[in-house]
């Protein structure tokens, strides 16, 4: 994709369509179809909360003034009036005096939003520099701490190793979850071990008991987050 162009991020999927309330319950972010198009007055946006912490860069805000035509809609949270995706786009058209821009509303929470924000901003135009998206990572763990380490990675462009290492430092003076949800929205043990021990246990208690039975009553069985279907 021309890196002059900062194409438009879209909503995430959420188990079941329910409990969009409840971040460590939510899926991790998936793309779905584009929404309307609409036109919005430029002094009625939020430009605050944005995981670029070193702002905007000018030479490409320069870039996109110069196209005046073809670039995307920005995407805005309706609810805040918040730009999660499409600064530059933004401070572009301010550039060029423009009084409005094209916008597509995302809807969703303040958490869904900024996860949305780190995934349209890794994926395409200008990208999260590294140290961008090592903090944007450390906000999302503390957001949506049941996470999988390898779904979080999917969002912020880095290694499953690399956001391991980044939840060890930002979770070390609190209790760690025993359980994450994936990328496919499953929750599963950290560390499977207790699991099968009690699995162990039972069979040796009851070795007549068929393996369903045994697997239902120890902790290894992915379950399915709150409120999914």
């Amino acid at each position: 994709m021309d890196n002059l162009v900062e194409a438009p991020a879209v909503g995430p999927v959420r188990p079941g369509g329910r409990d969009y309330g409840s971040p460590s319950s939510a899926r991790p972010s998936r793309t779905i179809g584009h929404g309307r198009i609409e036109t919005v007055a430029i002094a009625s946006l939020i430009l605050t909360d944005t995981p670029r912490t070193s702002g905007t860069d000018p030479e490409h805000v320069l870039r996109l003034a110069e196209v005046k035509e073809g670039l995307p809609p920005i995407l805005v949270q309706r609810s805040t009036l918040r730009v999660i995706d499409g600064m530059h786009r933004v401070k572009a058209a301010m550039l060029r005096g423009d009084d409005t821009i094209p916008v597509q509303y995302f809807e969703g929470s303040d958490a869904e939003s900024f996860v949305q924000s780190v995934q349209a901003n890794v994926a395409h135009g200008l990208p999260l520099s590294a140290d961008e998206r090592e903090a944007a990572t450390e906000r999302i763990v503390r957001i949506y701490p049941d996470w999988s380490d390898r779904a979080i990675a999917a969002v912020a462009g880095l290694s499953p190793p690399t956001v391991a290492g980044i939840r060890r430092r930002s979770t070390e003076k609190s209790s760690q979850l025993n359980r994450r949800v994936g990328r496919d929205g499953r929750r599963r043990p950290v560390d499977g071990a207790p699991g099968r021990k009690k699995a162990v246990d039972i069979m040796r208690e009851r070795p007549e008991a068929p393996l369903r039975a045994v697997a239902q009553r120890s902790p290894q069985k992915p379950s399915k987050p709150s409120g999914s279907c």
